[in-house]
């Protein structure tokens, strides 16, 4: 999964992370945003963003592996 910024020249793009991080960076962000009281507004607006982009990533990798093993 690459970054969604198409404007940015960012390391990222280049270097598209695992799914096993990508896993990871999903427990996450659901651990802050269940402790969203901490966070400000942007910052929650952010992190709702980023997660529902990485699960739709991984919910296409994971359809493309089923299609793959039938």
């Amino acid at each position: 999964m690459a970054c969604k910024n198409t404007e940015c020249n960012c390391v990222c793009k280049n270097k598209p992370v695992s799914e096993k991080q990508a896993r990871a960076r999903v427990a996450y962000l659901k651990t802050e945003l269940a402790h969203e009281g901490h966070w400000d507004g942007w910052s929650i607006a952010g992190m709702q963003e980023e997660l529902k982009w990485l699960e739709e990533q991984l919910e296409k990798l994971d359809a493309s592996e089923t299609s793959k093993s039938k």
